[in-house]
């Protein structure tokens, strides 16, 4: 009986600490911190290894690849497109926010404008995209109650 109770206790130990390792960086003042990478790889198998060799933790959620650092994570792949290398196979980065109507409405004040209107998606997050100078695409996503979730 003691023998079990510790093997479930250790397992527990395990799964919860895989667990806090996938929780985004703590909100800065303004309840905003970085959260994600979404990277169409022209190599997934090549990204996986460099991402593995800098001590990123690989999971597997839906079958698609999904690298953990501590206070973000990197998918390496964006539903079935396929990259071309270099910087055009960035899709978007994403920055999780507290409060998503606070943010919006600082980002608009500054005159930047919205990609497109907040939604909300599947999974129950608020989003909105912005387009930065250079082209990238950002993200604002304010999850879900359930916590941190993989799109």
């Amino acid at each position: 009986m003691k023998t079990n109770m510790f093997v479930v206790l250790l397992v527990s130990a395990a799964l919860t600490a895989g667990t806090a390792s996938a929780q985004p960086a703590p909100f800065n003042e303004i309840g905003v911190t970085m959260g994600h990478w979404h990277v169409i790889s022209k190599d997934v198998e090549a990204n996986k290894k460099l991402f593995l060799a800098l001590g990123g933790k690989l999971f597997m959620p839906g079958g698609n690849p999904l690298i953990m650092f501590p206070g973000i994570y990197i998918n390496l792949v964006l539903l079935n497109e396929k990259g071309d290398g270099g910087t055009g196979g960035l899709d978007h980065i994403g920055f999780d926010v507290k409060d998503h109507a606070a943010v919006v409405k600082k980002i608009v004040a500054q005159g930047i404008t919205l990609d497109e209107p907040v939604r909300n998606s599947a999974a129950g997050n608020t989003i909105t995209y912005i387009t930065d100078p250079w082209g990238t695409r950002i993200e604002i996503v304010e999850r879900a109650p359930l916590g941190p979730q993989v799109q």
